[in-house]
């Protein structure tokens, strides 16, 4: 898979794994590698959706965290 993405230059790929509870991303480099790319402070950020980010963690955390919250937080 991740030489089709490199092959049509997909420059980010993100793989949410509900049961290792793992998010992944993959950027292009450079030379057209994919790459995994590290979380800071343990959220993904998006370098190709212009504010777009990601905790991880509240995706497997019960109960889910409140919609309202979450929207507020991805606003800010």
């Amino acid at each position: 898979m991740k030489r089709q993405y490199e092959r049509f230059g997909i420059r980010e790929y993100w793989i949410l794994d509900e049961f290792e509870k793992k998010a992944t991303v993959f950027r292009l480099d450079a030379r057209g590698k994919c790459r995994e790319a590290r979380a800071r402070r343990g959220i993904h950020e998006s370098q190709v959706l212009t504010g777009f980010w990601l905790d991880p963690d509240g995706l497997w955390q019960r109960p889910l965290p409140n919609l309202m919250d979450t929207l507020q937080r991805l606003a800010e």
